[in-house]
């Protein structure tokens, strides 16, 4: 895989430019990391020029823009300070979001996913996740479940992992899946349960 990371050394020093030139019109990048950089609409296009581009990790970025990849496959953001929750990503089917403040279901919930892991973040709206009815996957990981998600909503649901989760519905998700034959993973945690 044709792979391309771009790093400065933090978000608040990201007025140092960034060689960025490199994947303007790439035929052959497929992965591109940026990490510490802030997110403007001339990245996403110049990003939305690479013809082979699947895969966009954003790591300790902060993202100002509304997020519209064509086609990118999997997106990853991790420890970003984000300004512009909207995510359009017509074709995204993976999604991770990992260690940020927040997140609402509501920005992501239009989207097209089979794959989905939240961790180590606060859910607001975590029930209309239910909404996602292309999901195989689903990790809620180190994050307070405080809404009772019906897990009767997903069809095509293969594996759901709670681990280090809080939920006061854990009886009923574990029966839930028994009887649809789910692959079900939960590992406590010192989380409180709100």
């Amino acid at each position: 895989m044709n792979e391309i990371i771009f790093s400065s050394m933090s978000y608040i020093e990201s007025n140092i430019k960034l060689d960025i030139s490199k994947i303007t019109n790439n035929d052959q990048v497929e992965k591109v990391i940026i990490k510490y950089y802030s997110i403007n609409n001339d990245l996403i296009e110049r990003l939305n020029s690479c013809k082979k581009l699947t895969q966009v990790w954003f790591i300790g970025c902060e993202i100002n823009e509304n997020i519209i990849l064509k086609d990118v496959l999997y997106l990853k953001i991790d420890r970003c300070k984000i300004i512009n929750h909207n995510l359009f990503c017509s074709n995204l089917k993976k999604l991770e979001i990992s260690n940020m403040e927040e997140i609402n279901i509501n920005d992501i919930n239009h989207l097209n996913l089979n794959y989905l892991k939240i961790d180590n973040t606060i859910v607001y709206n975590i029930k209309n996740i239910e909404n996602l009815k292309e999901l195989e996957y689903l990790y809620l990981q180190e994050i307070n479940i405080n809404e009772k998600i019906d897990l009767n909503q997903f069809f095509k649901i293969k594996l759901i992992n709670f681990d280090g989760s809080k939920t006061s519905n854990l009886v009923d998700y574990i029966n839930t899946c028994k009887s649809k034959n789910i692959k079900f993973s939960f590992k406590k945690s010192n989380l409180k349960v709100s």
